[in-house]
C-alpha cells in the first residue's frame, strides 16, 4: 500500500514537474514575444523623436523665416510712405511670403504635436510592457 502510494506522489511529482516545464518554456516564449515588441517600440519611438526633431528644427526655421518676414513688412511699410507705387507692390509680396511661413509654421507645430502624442502613446505603452511580471 505504502508503495503505491508512493508511485502515485512520484506520478504527480512528475506530471506537476511536466506542467511547470510547460509554463517555463510559455513565459519563455512571452518574455521573448515581449522583449521583441519593446525593440519595436523602442525603435519606432526612436523614429518618431527623430521625426519630432526634425519637425521642431522646421518650426524653428519657419518661425524665424516669418519674423524676418515681417520685419521685412515693417522696412516696406516705411518705404511706401516714400515711394508709395513701388512699395506698395513689394509690400503684397512680402505679405504673401509671410502668410506662406505662417502657413509651413502653423503645419509644422501640427505635425510636431500630432508626432509627440505618438511619441507620448508609444512611451506608455513602453512603460505598461515594462511593469508587466
Amino acid at each position: 500500500m505504502e508503495l503505491a502510494t508512493a508511485r502515485l506522489k512520484i506520478e504527480a511529482q512528475a506530471e506537476r514537474q511536466t506542467d511547470l516545464a510547460a509554463e517555463i518554456e510559455r513565459l519563455r516564449a512571452a518574455l521573448a514575444d515581449a522583449q521583441q515588441g519593446r525593440t519595436a517600440a523602442e525603435q519606432q519611438a526612436a523614429v518618431l523623436a527623430a521625426k519630432l526633431d526634425a519637425c521642431a528644427d522646421r518650426v524653428s526655421r519657419a518661425e524665424a523665416r516669418v519674423e524676418q518676414i515681417e520685419q521685412q513688412a515693417a522696412k516696406a511699410a516705411q518705404a511706401h510712405e516714400e515711394a508709395r507705387a513701388a512699395a506698395t507692390q513689394e509690400a503684397r509680396q512680402v505679405q504673401a511670403e509671410r502668410d506662406d511661413a505662417r502657413k509651413v509654421a502653423a503645419e509644422a507645430r501640427e505635425q510636431a504635436a500630432r508626432l509627440a502624442g505618438q511619441l507620448e502613446a508609444l512611451t506608455a505603452k513602453e512603460r505598461k510592457a515594462d511593469e508587466r511580471p
